[in-house]
């Protein structure tokens, strides 16, 4: 019987010329090529790209031979209000196979969202409920889009800087009807303005008359 013996080094680079020539043909664009392109050799690599590239970017860098980011290990977001995109999402993907991690940054506002990307990475999924609970940020196609951290019926997003700081509801107990229930914010007392050099100012009483 004859073996035939194959060339390994061979297989190796057709295998990496399929992968590379089928993700770049299925999905095409110039923040993606720049993906391609770029060999990432450090150990943290930022990648910034529109919220329409989002899915076939991802798509490119999980499956491509020289990327293989194959865990997305957390996806945060921060807000920016007065811009026209004001919130920022950050996708953090680890290379196991390379010992590489990279960010992928893009931009949206509350009123596009994005592609929710647990068909790909299925650790997505309370990611992308936590930033959609603190922000309102929507994920389009998202198996169970609700809330994860706040209560239920909660009002508001509370993480976006126009939210109020005491929120709009507190919990408190009532005496009259032996449970816990939502009221209205009440503060005690009022803001102190505060400066640098005098942090507590003096506060005026009123005074009446012949007291």
């Amino acid at each position: 019987m004859n073996y035939v013996k194959f060339n390994t080094n061979r297989v190796t680079q057709k295998l990496k010329q399929k992968w590379s020539a089928v993700y770049n043909k299925a999905a095409s664009s110039g923040y993606l090529a720049r993906a391609q392109r770029q060999h990432i050799t450090t150990s943290d690599f930022s990648l910034r790209v529109t919220k329409h590239n989002v899915p076939t970017t991802l798509l490119a860098l999980k499956y491509d031979w020289y990327k293989q980011f194959v865990s997305c290990m957390d996806i945060i977001a921060y807000d920016q209000p007065g811009k026209v995109y004001r919130f920022t999402v950050i996708y953090y993907l680890l290379s196991l196979t390379y010992n590489n991690r990279l960010q992928l940054i893009t931009q949206t506002n509350e009123l596009k969202g994005l592609d929710s990307a647990v068909m790909l990475y299925s650790s997505a999924n309370w990611s992308e409920r936590e930033v959609y609970d603190m922000y309102g940020i929507m994920f389009l196609y998202h198996p169970d889009l609700r809330r994860i951290l706040t209560d239920y019926g909660f009002s508001g997003f509370p993480l976006r800087k126009d939210f109020p700081l005491t929120g709009y509801q507190e919990l408190v107990y009532s005496d009259y009807s032996k449970t816990t229930e939502y009221r209205a914010v009440e503060l005690t007392q009022e803001f102190r303005k505060t400066t640098y050099d005098k942090p507590w100012k003096e506060t005026k009483f009123w005074s009446v008359k012949g007291s």
